[in-house]
């Protein structure tokens, strides 16, 4: 019995010392710590090291990386320490291409994230390359926001037989508890860019449902560390020169400035306050303008730090579409607060106001000139509560308002989002219900609701899952929000298979199928059903390769009519499509896509293809082409209303020439050029005419109207960036913008070519500016106490 008792208690120590988790010790440090990329500091040489040996998790998933690392970890009363030694077989190895912040290039680097709060639901990411390029981001079981950016500090240094990275990451950039003992959870990660490797120190299951944040190891010994003022200024300045040149051929000049501050406060340890005073977003890349023919609203992506930068927790319930604000309108501020408590409650309050727009009219008989408001004094308001549940589940509630100065209307919008897991994280269901009521003077009320669910197996190599949709048609987000549809009902199943260990001639595999039918809400009409399946492959070459399928049934299309009760036939739909890879690692990385779809009697054929090249002359130059030409032959599709009652289709050929070149010059890790050109044309060509039946039928008629046309959108943004000292910034901008279109009877459409597009610019009036912006960043905590310092 005594040797059954030995082994049993054998057996459960290997059980326990197998299963024990990593941890990591930071030493307290008194003397001052040279950020300079050199680990020949005491302090460096007396702390041991405390983590090393990293996992792969690509290319190849699970084994050791080619090549060791050592990292080491200190603290002081106002920041955290992180010192990596990365060990390479010789300098060639070591990757080294240059290119702007918060941007990754083909180069090697170290990085980290950390959460503060232990709970495994949000962490600070932090990577340096091997360049000195600093990329830094916030992480959510949902996605990276790489908008988020903090002011820490770094440097490398490069061997023959290593790389050396030395970074500093202030407490005033973090977010933490007051507890005397934190409870901070941290991992380390590497990529070598020649090999393609990438590997964690605590290694990282792919398999399993948010898998990153839950892989970290605890920080042990990390005690006594006072939240500093977390208060920061952004002063800035801007000078404006801008011309405008009418098709005939006047020119108007205008010069202008404008100055404005952001600002930053730790209201608690938890809770920031971020500020925005009179904004000026003249210098953000100028959006890709299309010739919009489809029933839904063109979706434009944002560009604007303020609204880019902490604003994850807004996005959350999928209700804030930031583009609403300020978008051609003048905005006086805007102001954010969010934050977490010690028990996972965030919380996040965002506000902006709009100026009123108006002009001035002179009635000619009185001489009296009267305001004429042509946008009212808007106020936007979104209100976010989001609860940390247990199994990494959560629970959010969000509010968006808009209210509107005089008889306008006004529109307020709840949602609330659940995400739940099992003990596992093995399977879940998560949802939204939203519900939305707008305000319309001298109308009735519009109150309408969305309904989303989700449940499905979330870990292993095949995953599945059930999702439904049902939106009412008076439910409508779009005062503050992006929605393109509403009124219908949507149900589908979806099946994966993803291989992470390699599977054939393939080194990593993903393959779906998904089965989807809906109906209109209001009269149950059938609307469409379809099913598509594909799969994503990457070779042991890095070659990577997509091919899918997609066949729509027929059905009843309820939108393109652009009229609630109105729709129009459609036959079945068949869809291929592929995408494919070069090596990345390569000097020239090329992308081709394309597809091909049909339906019954070659009604609506679309050939699209395109192709993306991206050539690296240097660790500093580097140039992107990318091509996109499309055909869209004999499509029947909307015109326009010529009564309420009578709608109008037409029969058209379209074909889309997108074209675009971009410049990457990076001269340092702080001083960065970049050149984008965009030219985007179509043309479209009727030959016949129909009128839309009641019964979703068409019926050709005479009609003599000329609806052909042929659209361009050119733009130039040329942007000169130095970061002369950390979180401060000085920004040279050309921007040029050519926007146009022609619809002239006598052009014959089949004659018309790519090149007669481009000629055509010369017709159209153009837009450009110069601007040259400063902005400095100062931190209260760190510049007072250099202040001290100096003394």
């Amino acid at each position: 019995m005594k040797f059954h008792g030995l082994i049993i208690a054998l057996l459960c120590t290997i059980v326990t010392l197998g299963a024990q988790e990593k941890t990591i010790e930071a030493h307290r440090i008194s003397g001052a710590i040279s950020v300079d990329g050199h680990l020949d500091e005491a302090i460096w040489s007396n702390i041991p090291v405390g983590a090393s040996g990293l996992t792969n998790f690509r290319p190849t998933d699970g084994e050791p990386m080619s090549q060791r690392s050592e990292v080491k970890l200190a603290y002081d009363d106002n920041s955290i320490y992180v010192a990596a030694t990365l060990y390479e077989n010789g300098r060639d190895s070591i990757k080294t291409e240059l290119v702007a912040r918060d941007n990754i290039g083909l180069s090697d680097f170290f990085g980290f994230y950390i959460d503060t709060y232990g709970n495994g639901t949000n962490a600070f990411e932090f990577i340096l390359q091997a360049t000195g390029v600093q990329f830094d981001a916030r992480l959510t079981p949902q996605n990276e926001d790489q908008s988020w950016n903090a002011v820490w500090y770094s440097d490398v240094h490069i061997t023959d037989t290593a790389w050396f990275a030395e970074i500093e990451i202030p407490f005033s950039a973090l977010r933490f508890s007051t507890e005397e003992s934190q409870d901070w959870r941290i991992n380390f990660f590497r990529r070598r860019a020649a090999t393609g490797e990438q590997g964690n120190w605590v290694a990282v299951d792919l398999e399993q449902d948010n898998t990153f944040l839950i892989s970290t190891a605890k920080i042990e010994g990390l005690y006594d560390i006072d939240a500093p003022v977390r208060l920061s200024i952004s002063p800035y300045a801007a000078a404006y020169a801008n011309q405008v040149r009418e098709a005939g051929g006047s020119n108007e000049s205008s010069y202008n400035y404008s100055l404005g501050m952001d600002l930053k406060y730790g209201l608690t340890d938890a809770f920031t306050l971020d500020m925005t005073l009179i904004p000026d977003f003249n210098q953000v890349r100028s959006d890709d303008q299309v010739l919009n023919l489809s029933p839904a609203e063109v979706y434009f992506a944002e560009n604007r730090a303020f609204f880019t930068e902490g604003i994850e927790l807004f996005n959350k319930g999928g209700l804030f579409y930031s583009r609403r604000i300020g978008n051609g309108r003048r905005m006086l501020n805007g102001t954010k607060i969010s934050g977490r408590t010690k028990g996972g409650l965030g919380i996040g309050l965002f506000n902006a106001i709009e100026a009123e727009d108006f002009i001035e009219s002179v009635d000619p008989e009185s001489g009296k000139t009267e305001r004429i408001t042509t946008a009212p004094l808007s106020n936007y308001n979104v209100v976010v509560l989001d609860k940390d549940l247990k199994n990494n589940s959560s629970i959010t509630l969000t509010n968006t308002n808009v209210w509107r100065s005089g008889n306008y209307s006004d529109a307020n919008v709840t949602g609330l989002n659940y995400n739940i897991k099992n003990k596992k994280q093995s399977f879940g269901t998560r949802g939204e219900v939203q519900y939305s009521n707008i305000t319309r003077p001298e109308q009735s009320n519009k109150d309408g609701y969305r309904l989303h669910l989700v449940a499905d197996k979330l870990n292993g190599s095949f995953v599945y899952g059930a999702r439904y949709i049902e939106v009412s048609p008076q439910y409508d987000q779009n005062d503050l929000g992006f929605l393109p549809f509403n009124n219908y009902r949507e149900a589908g199943i979806f099946f994966r298979y993803r291989d992470f260990d390699g599977l054939w001639k393939f080194q990593r595999f993903n393959s779906w199928f998904n089965i989807y039918t809906s109906r209109e809400y209001d009269s149950n009409r059938y609307y469409r059903s379809y099913v598509n399946l594909g799969f994503w492959a990457q070779f042991p070459s890095l070659v990577q390769l997509e091919l899918w399928g997609f066949r729509q049934f027929a059905g009843n299309d309820i939108y393109e009519a652009r009229q609630r009760g109105r729709f129009v036939k459609r036959s079945d739909q068949q869809v291929f499509g592929f995408w494919m890879s070069s090596d990345n690692r390569k000097k020239i990385n090329v992308q081709a896509f394309g597809s091909w779809a049909t339906r019954e009697n070659d009604e609506g054929l679309n050939r699209d293809f395109g192709t993306r090249w991206s050539y690296r002359h240097s660790d500093k130059i580097s140039l992107r082409f990318n091509n996109y030409i499309s055909w869209r032959d004999d499509l029947q599709a909307y015109v326009t209303h010529l009564s309420s009652d009578d709608i109008l289709f037409g029969q058209r050929d379209q074909s889309i020439v997108s074209n675009v070149l971009g410049v990457d010059y990076t001269i340092n890790n702080r001083l960065s050029f970049d050149l984008r050109v965009r030219h985007w044309w179509t043309k479209i060509g009727y030959d016949r005419y129909f009128d839309l039946l009641e019964d979703g039928g068409l019926e050709e008629i005479d009609y003599a109207d000329n609806h052909n046309v042929s659209f361009n959108s050119f733009n130039l943004d040329a942007n000169l960036r130095w970061i002369f000292a950390p979180g401060s910034e000085l920004r040279l901008v050309w921007k040029k913008t050519i926007t146009g279109q022609l619809a002239d009877p006598s052009w014959d459409y089949d004659k018309l070519k790519y090149r007669d597009g481009l000629n055509s610019l010369r017709n159209f009036g153009q837009n450009q500016s110069f601007s040259i912006s400063c902005l400095y960043f100062l931190d209260y905590a760190r510049d007072i106490r250099r202040v001290a310092n100096n003394r």
